[in-house]
């Protein structure tokens, strides 16, 4: 039996888009070992760099790493699987797969970032040159490796590049046939699963899968081919959703069990109104579910959502994208039915735009949407090559073409600046801290615990972590430290900023009867100390009662 889902298109690309920006350079461009040899030298340099200057994750997004990945790969690794509220078990699997090969989970998570990096573009230059060609090809994954968000995340210990690799790979596989092949779809559908159960937004995969190849038919096919590759597409989905979803099930109750509805309830409902302290402790307990939270005020739940579309693109091209190409990709989405291109070409677009759409209730993060970098360097790319600008010329070069390399220079000199501050922006207060801790102690051994307002510091002293209570008064700390059986607070400029109430309270050596400073740093300042529930029930009895 066939492998292929055959099609009656004869549709020729090179009709559509057979210009070019550099000149008659095709047999650099589209040399199959192009993409590999632009792919392999991005991710070795990101990773050479890392490993020297990425010595702690910082705290915005790398928390969720010590807080949650991290503990879920050493228990998947003791044969238990921890259900997270917002995610699926995918990205911790990896991190435990390459634990067994380096001795330190952060070290894991820069490589699966920076190789995934690598992935992404290759992904990206095979299916824009088999789509359109080498050249564009070649440009659109420069200017994504230019992007200072996509250069960020490469170093990132975090799903967000992982997340976007499977994206890519996915697509890749999906737009790689001009007929649908029957290997692909299963194989598009496996690493669609596995992208979801990485993120449960990679459900917007099968959206885009949906919308581009069944509705706007982009492979030109009739509708009963159609539905014989969304069936494949969906078994090989299946095969990676349906025991995940069944371990739900068993352990739930809920097939679909997750919270990611709470994120859609905080831009909805909680942002204008709220800190996010606030919100999290206080508020977020008040819905159940996505249909509780579309439903609890309707009106506004589409006034947000309508009005993101146009608050998310600004924001994408303002942030996800450099100013310089951004402006371009902007102008593109207006014109882009001008380009005349053809149905393929046009539905890799669209795939973007459907994510793009998904994500509208979440609150914006330029993670969030870092799949896109590609697609949206596309759309400033196949505007720079449009004949109705790239025919204007200097002594025979593009004008569009002098311009495209300048602005790709900005974009490169903004990245290296951007980034140079960014990828040593982690505590140093933390290493200090472990550093001081383990020449009195040596290395902690017990189950002991630590409160703290992030992970990092429980992480690198081997030790559980506790969030900082929100509480206001020292005698309400004691009591939630003790209820949790806490034995370490750390308290640095981090809780200073979301815990002020305590500046007077914990200053060094000054601190409350009970709690002995055992580490310190100067230079970021941070303390640590070591809680004498004894020595505090002997000084104030009623505390803890």
């Amino acid at each position: 039996m066939s492998n292929r889902i055959k099609t009656t298109s004869t549709e020729n690309h090179s009709k559509y888009y057979d210009w070019r920006l550099i000149g008659n350079f095709d047999r650099y461009f589209d040399h199959k070992y192009s993409p590999f040899i632009l792919s392999v030298f991005y991710s070795i340099s990101i990773l050479i760099i890392a490993l020297v200057w990425h010595t702690i994750g910082d705290y915005y997004v790398e928390t969720d790493f010590y807080w949650s990945y991290a503990p879920q790969a050493k228990s998947i690794l003791n044969g238990i699987i921890v259900i997270d509220d917002f995610k699926g078990p995918g990205y911790p699997i990896l991190l435990a797969l390459g634990k067994i090969f380096i001795d330190d989970y952060f070290k894991v998570g820069i490589l699966l970032s920076a190789l995934s990096g690598g992935i992404v573009l290759f992904f990206l230059y095979r299916t824009i040159q088999r789509l359109f060609n080498g050249e564009i090809a070649f440009l659109v994954t420069v200017a994504t490796m230019l992007n200072k968000i996509f250069v960020q995340y490469s170093y990132t210990a975090s799903t967000d590049m992982v997340f976007s690799a499977l994206i890519l790979a996915a697509i890749y596989l999906l737009f790689k046939d001009d007929a649908f092949s029957i290997f692909s779809l299963l194989l598009a559908g496996i690493v669609s699963g596995y992208a979801y159960i990485v993120r449960y937004n990679g459900i917007a995969l099968v959206v885009g899968f949906i919308f581009t190849f069944i509705l706007f038919n982009a492979k030109q096919c009739p509708i009963k081919k159609r539905l014989s590759a969304l069936g494949y597409y969906l078994l090989g989905f299946a095969i990676i959703w349906l025991p995940w979803s069944l371990f739900l099930l068993v352990k739930t109750g809920d097939v679909f069990y997750q919270k990611n509805y709470l994120n859609m309830a905080f831009e909805v409902y909680g942002k204008r109104h709220f800190q996010w302290d606030e919100w999290w402790t206080k508020e977020a307990g008040k819905f159940t579910s996505l249909t509780n939270v579309i439903f609890y005020d309707p009106f506004t739940f589409l006034q947000i959502t309508i009005l993101n579309i146009y608050n998310h693109l600004l924001e994408d091209i303002a942030l996800l994208m450099d100013q310089w190409i951004g402006i371009f990709s902007f102008i593109a989405i207006f014109v882009v039915v001008f380009f005349k291109l053809s149905k393929k070409q046009y539905g890799v677009i669209l795939f973007g735009f459907c994510y793009f759409i998904f994500l509208l209730p979440v609150f914006y993060g330029e993670r969030f949407t870092l799949p896109l970098v590609g697609i949206y360097s596309l759309l400033a790319i196949l505007f720079f090559s449009w004949r109705n600008i790239s025919r204007f010329k200097i002594k025979g070069t593009s004008f569009t073409f002098i311009v495209m390399l300048i602005l790709f220079l900005f974009s490169g000199i903004n990245a290296v600046s951007y980034n140079v501050k960014n990828i040593s922006s982690g505590p140093e207060e933390v290493i200090n801290i472990v550093s001081d801790f383990k020449s009195r102690f040596g290395e902690n051994k017990n189950d002991e615990r630590v409160v703290a307002r992030k992970p990092q510091i429980a992480y690198y002293l081997n030790m559980n972590y506790i969030a900082f209570p929100n509480v206001e008064t020292i005698d309400d700390l004691i009591r939630e430290c003790r209820k949790q059986n806490v034995g370490y607070l750390y308290y640095s400029g981090n809780e200073a900023t979301l815990r002020p109430q305590f500046k007077k309270v914990f200053r060094g050596t000054i601190a409350p009867i009970g709690f002995k400073l055992v580490a310190i740093s100067t230079r970021p300042v941070a303390l640590l100390y070591k809680i004498d529930y004894e020595q505090i029930e002997q000084n104030n009895n009623s505390i803890i009662k």
